[in-house]
C-alpha cells in the first residue's frame, strides 16, 4: 500500500510546517550568534536563546521520517523515492554553488578554482545534510522495515538508547580498559539520527492518552530547563552545545514531547486542503530557503540591524518572510512540474 492510499496524518502535516519554519528561524538567528561568546555576556541575548531552542526542528525532521517511512502496510518504492531527492540535491547544489560563486564576484572575494567548484557541488551546502540523510535511510529501508512489528521496533530502540544516550556520554569517564571493551563490543558509535528515525516510529504507535499527554508536558518542560541551564552556565555558546548530556537529553526530551502532543492534539483534526499543500511543499521550502537567507544578509542585515537593533524582532520578521518567500517560489515550481508533466503525458499520448 502506498502512502497516498494510507490514511493522511494531520498532525505530521503541522509538524513539518512548524519544524521547516524552526529550521529556516534557526537559520536566520546563526546571523546574530557568535559560537564563541557566553550566551548572558552578549549583546543581545534572544537571538542565543533563538538559536539554542530551534535546534529542536532537526530531531523533529528525523522524526518524522520515521513515522512516515515505518508505517504499518507501507509499501516503500526505493527508485522513485531515492531518484526525486538525488535529483534534488544536484540540481539545488549546483545552484547554491553558482550562488556562491557570484557572491565571491560580488564580494570581490577570491573567486572558487574548477577544482574548489566542483567539490562544493558534490558536498552540497550545509542545510542539505537532510536530503543526505533521506537517501541513506532509503537505502536502509530494506533492513528498517523489519522494525514495524512493535515489539521489534521497541527493544531496538531500547538498545540505540542505552549505546547512544548511556554509553556514549559517559564512557570517556570509564576506565580506558572498559572503554576498549564496550568499543569493540558495541561495534560503532551509534547516531542520534537512527535513534529518532526509530523514535518517530514507536511514539506514532503509542495510543492517544491523557496521561501520556501530560507526561510529555512535562517532558517537554523538563526539556526547556536543561536548555536553559545549558545557555547560562556554559563559558561559550559552542561550549553549551557539546556538554553532551544536557544537549542530548534536552533535545530528545523536547522533540520527542512535541510529537506526541501534537499527535495527541490533532487527533480528531484533519488538516485542510490549504494545509496539506503547504505541507507538500515544506520540502522545498526547506532547501531553498538558505538563498534568501544568504541574500538578506549579503544586502540588507547591516542596513536593517543599524536602524532597527532588536535582533530578536529582526529574526522573526525575516524568518516569516523568508517563509513567505519561498512558499512561493515553492508554488510557482510545482506548477511548472504540473505543466511539464501534463506535456510529458500529452507527447506520450500523441506517440
Amino acid at each position: 500500500m502506498s502512502r497516498s492510499n494510507l490514511p493522511r496524518l494531520s498532525y505530521i502535516d503541522v509538524l513539518k510546517i512548524l519544524a521547516t519554519f524552526l529550521i529556516i528561524f534557526l537559520h536566520v538567528s546563526a546571523l546574530y550568534v557568535d559560537m564563541n561568546l557566553r550566551p548572558l555576556d552578549a549583546p543581545a541575548l534572544a537571538p542565543y536563546v533563538i538559536n539554542g531552542y530551534t535546534r529542536i526542528a532537526l530531531p523533529m525532521f528525523m522524526m518524522m521520517s520515521g513515522v512516515l517511512l515505518l508505517r504499518e502496510q507501507y509499501k516503500f518504492k526505493f527508485a522513485k523515492k531515492f531518484f526525486f531527492i538525488l535529483n534534488n540535491y544536484i540540481i539545488w547544489a549546483l545552484i547554491f554553488m553558482l550562488g556562491k560563486q557570484l557572491g565571491c564576484y560580488l564580494s570581490g572575494a577570491p573567486l572558487l578554482t574548477p577544482a574548489q567548484m566542483l567539490v562544493t557541488w558534490i558536498r552540497g551546502p550545509y542545510h542539505f545534510w537532510y536530503l543526505l540523510m533521506l537517501m541513506g535511510f532509503y537505502i536502509l529501508m530494506p533492513v528498517l522495515s523489519k522494525l514495524k512489528d512493535l515489539q521489534t521496533l521497541t527493544y531496538t530502540l531500547l538498545l540505540v538508547f542505552v549505546l547512544n544516550y548511556i554509553l556514549r556520554p559517559f564512557t570517556p569517564y570509564f576506565p580506558e580498559c572498559l572503554q576498549y571493551i564496550l568499543s569493540n563490543l558495541t561495534l560503532v558509535t551509534p547516531n542520534n539520527v537512527l535513534f529518532y528515525f526509530l523514535l518517530g516510529a514507536w511514539i506514532a504507535r503509542l495510543p492517544h492518552h491523557q496521561n501520556l499527554a501530560i507526561i510529555s508536558g512535562l517532558a517537554l518542560g523538563l526539556g526547556v530547563s536543561l536548555r536553559a541551564y545549558q545557555l547560562s552556565h556554559a563559558p561559550t555558546l559552542a561550549g553549551a552545545l557539546a556538554m553532551p548530556f544536557f544537549n542530548d537529553y534536552s533535545e530528545l526530551l523536547m522533540a520527542g514531547a512535541v510529537l506526541y502532543m501534537l499527535k495527541f492534539i490533532c487527533r480528531n483534526y484533519h488538516a485542510s486542503q490549504a494545509v496539506q499543500t503547504l505541507s507538500k511543499h515544506t520540502l522545498r521550502i526547506f532547501i531553498i530557503s538558505p538563498l534568501l537567507i544568504f541574500t538578506y544578509d549579503f544586502l540588507l542585515q547591516d542596513r536593517i540591524d543599524a536602524v532597527f537593533p532588536y535582533y530578536g524582532v529582526t529574526i522573526f520578521l525575516t524568518t516569516v518572510v523568508v517563509f513567505v518567500g519561498t512558499t512561493l517560489i515553492a508554488v510557482i515550481l510545482a506548477k511548472k512540474d504540473r505543466r511539464v508533466q501534463a506535456l510529458k503525458e500529452k507527447l506520450l499520448h500523441r506517440d
